[in-house]
């Protein structure tokens, strides 16, 4: 058999010397870096650290060049955004943005030049608009001047917004060469003075605070991990500010025949504790206003219950503004909230709720242009640190019960305040989880009444003796123990001066014309402003007439099942107004449990009430037909004095 062939040795001389001198060094390294991983595994005091560098220059620049972006891209973005939707609702109410960028040439050509743009304008999708859209909304539909020498005047509104379009371009496009850090520097500069100008002079003055805070973060770098650290921020500070500036704590406009009454001044000023209550193995306790929270026990839902008026949204209020960040705070719990939301049932205009819609009426500037998705994950993370005040539930119940639901699952450790009428607590405690803690709201006693007219004749610098007003009232006990009421009462009194209590018709006749504005809603609209809508003034005619007819009989509890209240409520669906609401407008509606289940009855609110009623009945009577007074109140069961004085 043949041998097999062995391979040859290698001879040297096929080798190179520099070869020979790589292969050695490779060995070293190996036995070097062998030695360096078990030295780390022996012993932490032999890991070898990389060396310690200073950033460079570059780095810097770099740090300084995303800083610019992200600060132009929401921040700046925000400014003009809070510009466009204040100046627009203004000058065109109603009107879609679209159609009047069409009137003019010049933006007409603008939107064929970005079709993205023009879909988002056209659809009026509000997280779409950049900055360069927000720039052509604001030039050409927003009422300001067509000058291109105020566009170009660093003194003017007009030119500080053409700076941030011009900085947002110029982003878009610099580059290492062209922008060295200290030209970056002056572009933060000019930046920072853009953005301070127009919230001064487009009258946003009370959103500066939050957006110094966070274009300093950002200045610092604090964006990292998503920008969670600074959302996180920018979450709580817009919360606080909110409260601060007292947008979402002031007591509501009034309005009475189509005058508007504001009482600008913080709920803490104004507010006066209340007794509340709450029952546990059959025992009712009764607690002050800042003992609520605390008494809540290991209930993470409270429902709040009370009639109109008895004091349910001012306590929310009150929390509110307690929590905004003044310290000491009166109300221990507050102190451990990060996240404290005040959401009002019906600032939320959709006839379905989502999450999605809360998180933007609760946060109406972050939500604009930050992802609600990244909102939910902070505060879900933050667990038991939420707190949600979730105010008239029971006048959006269908609404938002699904809604409510979903938020107990996504923040299942998060805390929970609602307020409703008495009537729907049992559908609302059914919507939670566990069994919710129920606390009722009592109104004013005399001494509380004292305090509370004192309060605000102080507050408003009206030197009047609160005893003179509350011996007026005195004879209508409604007027004194609710805390609303008494607030109306006292406003029309430093308003108009005594001479508007000079008859109770007075008083009732602005008492029920803002009822019906606040509980009546037309297609879907509150109607708080100028005349009153014909379906209120109808609604009011046909309780007034209903109020009328049962007096003869003697006034007295109906069921929600009577024939009467049925008519009334298909009454109400006719004039477009939801029953509920505007049965309880101008009635209360009380509910109790019996071994057959709940039971809801009507009345009217107040037997003062009812007079006025029954005497507004009696004047459009007498306005309308031939017909003496005598012949209309005979057969009445109830004090015809009282009629004969209001209708006088």
């Amino acid at each position: 058999m043949a041998k097999e062939k062995r391979n040859p040795k290698p001879s040297l001389k096929r080798i190179s010397p520099k070869a020979v001198v790589k292969r050695k060094a490779r060995k070293r390294k190996k036995a070097n870096n062998r030695w360096i991983l078990f030295a780390r595994k022996r012993s932490k005091s032999l890991t070898v650290h990389p060396p310690v560098t200073m950033a460079t220059g570059a780095d810097q620049r770099r740090g300084l060049e995303v800083s610019l972006g992200v600060a132009l891209k929401t921040w700046g973005r925000k400014a003009l955004l809070l510009l466009y939707q204040d100046r627009f609702s203004k000058t065109h109410p109603g009107m879609e943005p679209y159609n009047i960028l069409m009137l003019k040439a010049a933006a007409r050509f603008m939107l064929k030049q970005n079709k993205a743009q023009a879909d988002a304008i056209q659809k009026n999708e509000v997280a779409r608009f950049d900055i360069s859209a927000l720039h052509l909304l604001l030039r050409f539909a927003c009422d300001f001047s067509s000058g291109s020498n105020r566009w170009k005047d660093p003194k003017t509104l007009e030119g500080n917004i053409e700076k941030l379009k011009h900085l947002r371009n110029m982003e878009a496009h610099w580059t290492e060469e062209v922008y060295s850090k200290e030209n970056l520097e002056e572009k933060w500069i000019e930046l920072v003075k853009a953005i301070t100008f127009v919230l001064k002079h487009g009258g946003l003055e009370q959103w500066m605070p939050i957006f110094k805070e966070n274009l300093q973060l950002i200045k610092q770098g604090e964006i990292y991990d998503g920008e969670k650290v600074l959302l996180q921020k920018a979450l709580q500070s817009e919360l606080r500010e909110l409260y601060r500036n007292s947008r979402k704590t002031t007591l509501m406009p009034l309005v009475w025949a189509g005058r508007l009454f504001r009482f600008q001044h913080s709920a803490l000023q104004a507010y006066i504790t209340t007794k509340f209550s709450f029952s546990q193995d059959r025992l009712e306790t009764f607690i002050e206003t800042n003992g609520l929270l605390e008494n809540r026990g290991n209930c993470q839902v409270m429902v709040l219950q009370g009639e109109s008026g008895t004091g349910k949204t001012s306590l929310l209020r009150y929390f509110a503004s307690a929590w905004k960040g003044e310290q000491p705070c009166p109300v221990s719990t507050l102190n451990n909230i990060d996240y404290l939301m005040f959401l009002d049932c019906n600032a939320v205009s959709n006839t379905t709720f989502t999450t999605s819609d809360i998180i933007k009426a609760i946060f109406p500037v972050t939500s604009s242009s930050t992802d609600i998705g990244s909102i939910v994950e902070i505060l879900r993370q933050a667990t038991g640190r939420v707190m949600f005040l979730i105010d008239s539930f029971d006048e959006r119940l269908d609404a938002f019960q699904k809604c409510f639901k979903e938020l107990q699952i996504k923040f299942p450790k998060a805390i929970f305040l609602v307020t409703t009428r008495p009537h729907l607590t049992p559908a609302i405690s059914n919507l939670c989880d566990d069994v919710p803690r129920v606390f009722t709201a009592h109104g004013f006693n005399w001494s509380s009444a004292k305090a509370c007219v004192s309060k605000l004749l102080l507050v408003e610098n009206k030197p009047e003796n609160p005893d003179k007003l509350l011996k007026i009232l005195s004879p209508h006990q409604e007027l004194v123990k609710i805390p609303q009421l008494l607030c109306w009462c006292t406003w029309l009194w430093i308003e108009q001066g005594n001479t508007i209590f000079s008859t109770r018709g007075k008083i009732f006749y602005s008492l029920t014309d803002f009822m019906i504005r606040k509980l009546c809603h037309i297609s879907n609209m509150r109607i708080i402003a100028e005349e009153l809508p014909k379906e209120g003034q109808q609604w009011l005619s046909v309780v007034a007439e209903f109020a009328y007819n049962q007096a003869k009989k003697g006034l007295g509890s109906l069921s929600k099942t009577s024939e009467e209240i049925k008519c009334l409520e298909a009454i109400a669906k006719d004039l477009k107004l939801k029953p509920l609401e505007a049965l309880s407008s101008l009635m209360q509606c009380d509910s109790f449990m019996s071994a057959q289940g709940e039971h809801v009855n009507f009345q009217f609110i107040h037997t003062s009430h009812a007079n006025f009623l029954i005497a507004y009945h009696v004047f459009e009577r007498l306005r309308n037909d031939k017909i003496t007074i005598t012949s209309l109140i005979k057969d009445l069961q109830m004090d015809r004095e009282d009629h004969l004085n209001i209708c006088g």
